[in-house]
Formats: C-alpha cells, structure tokens, sequence
C-alpha cells in the first residue's frame, strides 16, 4: 500500500544531510551517521534494524600479507563518518594499528569505486560489504579481517527518520517496516532467488 520513490545515496553520512533537510522521508543506514547526528541534536529515530554485528571486510592486494605490511599504506572508505569508515577504524585498533597514524584513510565512494581503486594501485586495500568483498576475493585479493573476527555489537543497517515524520505519518512507517519484515523472511525462505 505504499507509493514509494527509491534513491540511491552512497554513503550514510550523505544520506542522513538528504533527511535532515528533508529530501526523503526514510533512510536505511548504519547507525553510526544516525547517531552522531543526534548527538548533534537532529531529531532522527531509528525505527527498526537488520542485524548486529559489523558487516564490511577489509580486503587487501595480495602483496599485504599481515597487519604490518600496512604501514605508510593508503586504505579506502566510502566517506567519513560513514559505517565502513567506523568498521575499519575499529578493526585497524584491533590489529593494532592507530587510524590517520600508520593508515591514511580515503573516501573513495561506493564498493565498486573502491575495488577500481584497489585494481589500479591507488589504495593498497578498502572496507567492502557483500556481494562486492566475494567477488573481490575471487579476483585474488585477500581478506586481512572479517567483521566476524571482532566481537562486538554494532547496527550496519537502520531505518531511519525524523521523530516530527513518524508522528505524523506513523501507519506509512510502520507499513514499511513491514514490508522489510516481509521481504526478508522471504529472502530467508528462498535463499536461491534471494541471490
């Protein structure tokens, strides 16, 4: 029942800036973007969410071989602030790594802008998300840290809006959120088609 206008806006930053000013009603994004605009008083709310745990890989050429090789390197995100940005600062911690010391960190906009960069020498590695860290793999380059290799609680995706749009249009939210609902136990069910 819902009349729906689909945008595609790379990175969570960018599209937390488009419903603030109020260029779209709903947003699915990592909260990161979501929370730092609330901390700076947006009246964004997170409605629902998928999963809880990190969901980028850092994907690397095959001349890094560890966490050290790293050194000096420059390593690819889509923008700061935005979920891939966080997932790679916390994974470079946890190898023991200080971000913007050891790393230089790019924006290098959506994962397949990203993989270019990596095949053209410009990046020596990049957070990627699925389908886009498989079919990196399989071109040969390698996997230095999978999300499930750091133990903690995180939202990579969220539907979000603003407190004023869901008060006065609760029964659109809530239907979309259904929809979701739905779309996913129907991926879950038919794992073949979902691919």
């Amino acid at each position: 029942g819902l009349d729906v206008d689909r945008l595609v806006i790379d990175g969570g930053p960018e599209a937390t800036i488009a419903l603030i000013a109020g260029d779209v009603d709903l947003c699915e994004i990592a909260g990161p973007a979501v929370i730092n605009a609330a901390l700076a008083g947006e009246d964004l709310v997170i409605v629902a969410g998928y999963g809880n745990r990190l969901a980028h890989w850092l994907i690397v050429r095959p001349e890094i071989g560890q966490a050290a090789d790293l050194q000096g390197k420059s390593l690819a995100v889509s923008g700061p602030g935005s979920s891939s940005d966080t997932t790679l600062r916390i994974m470079l911690q946890t190898l023991g790594l200080q971000p913007d010391v050891d790393v230089t960190i790019v924006a290098v906009s959506g994962n397949p802008e990203r993989l270019a960069a990596m095949e053209g020498g410009q990046v020596a590695g990049a957070m990627m998300s699925l389908p886009e860290s498989a079919r990196a793999e399989s071109m040969g380059y390698r996997v230095l840290m999978a999300p499930s290799a750091v133990e903690m609680e995180y939202q990579p995706t969220a539907i979000i809006t603003k407190r004023a749009y869901l008060a006065e249009n609760r029964p659109a939210v809530v239907s979309y959120v259904k929809a979701v609902t739905e779309a996913i136990a129907k991926m879950k069910a038919d794992q073949t088609r979902a691919e």
